[in-house]
């Protein structure tokens, strides 16, 4: 069997692939894929995750989590799906002091630990710390996040690094959330390890929420004559649907943090797309560009 945990960082659109999937029910059926969210397995994975301590389920453990999630024999599953954002870090975890998800890779061992037998493979998409802290700091002091860390230093790199070795040879998938527009057809089958050329309903799910109706329309007119697999010509396409009929405000967000310039908001920025550059040809981590 195989096990794809799908654990997004938080502020991300971690939900739309999933919701894509779920809209195409009847095709994750023919090929034995099963979507389990929270609402299906609640506590199921946290309980023998604390029993472990990171140590290797037996048989029975592993049999009791799959069914746990899927309501069915580990026999009736090909390929499972786990999502969950909290599943490599709470919010009060994400950032701190210690840099971005700390607890990631000691978190990848022992989730890969409850399948040891199995297939496993993590899929994780991140976000620009700039909006990450944004996000997290309306609910905490942006002060007490960071505990006196400079912002420069929040890197996306160096955990992904961690969580490439602690995966030890096991598929791990990045992409950027910002990407997310032109990569999420993509993103989508392989989380599910769907052939490139299977045709799947919502795939427009997000660009719904980005485009105006009318330049929704003129995209999916545009888009109806080419093949699943006319990734560059979709791509081009969809930036130009985003540049001429972006809804407003959509495409940008105010960043408010105290004591930030426009300035720092640039350099931390710069930083961010510098580290994409980097972690994107790290060894053990396949990335999705656009």
């Amino acid at each position: 069997m195989q096990v794809a945990f799908h654990v997004g960082a938080f502020d991300t659109e971690s939900d739309i692939p999933i919701r894509i999937l779920r809209a195409n029910d009847d095709i994750l059926e023919e090929e034995g894929v099963v979507i389990a969210s929270p609402e299906e397995y609640g506590n199921a994975l946290r309980e023998p995750l604390v029993a472990l301590r990171g140590g290797v389920a037996s048989a029975g453990m592993r049999d009791q989590a799959v069914m746990a999630c899927t309501g069915r024999p580990p026999g009736d599953v090909d390929r499972l799906v786990i999502t969950q954002r909290g599943l490599l870090a709470g919010p009060d975890r994400a950032v701190t002091a210690e840099g971005l998800y700390p607890l990631a890779p000691q978190r990848i061992g022992a989730l890969a630990n409850l399948f040891p037998q199995d297939e496993v493979e993590f899929h994780f998409s991140i976000i620009s710390p700039v909006l990450l802290l944004q996000s997290l700091s309306r609910k905490r002091d942006y002060a007490e996040l960071l505990d006196g860390r400079p912002p420069e230093q929040l890197l996306w790199s160096p955990v992904i690094a961690r969580m490439a070795e602690a995966a030890q040879g096991r598929r791990l998938v990045v992409w950027c959330n910002e990407d997310l527009p032109l990569i999420l057809p993509e993103v989508v089958r392989s989380l599910a390890a769907l052939d490139p050329a299977t045709p799947l309903r919502s795939e427009d799910l997000l660009l719904r929420a980005l485009l105006t109706p009318e330049g929704l329309r003129e995209l999916q007119d545009d888009l109806a004559p080419l093949p699943p697999q006319a990734i560059a010509a979709r791509r081009a396409l969809t930036v130009a649907a985003l540049d001429r009929h972006a809804r407003p405000g959509r495409m940008d967000q105010e960043i408010s943090i105290p004591g930030w310039s426009e300035d720092l908001v640039h350099d931390l920025t710069d930083l961010y797309e510098d580290d994409v550059t980097r972690l994107a040809t790290m060894p053990g981590v396949t990335f999705i560009a656009p």
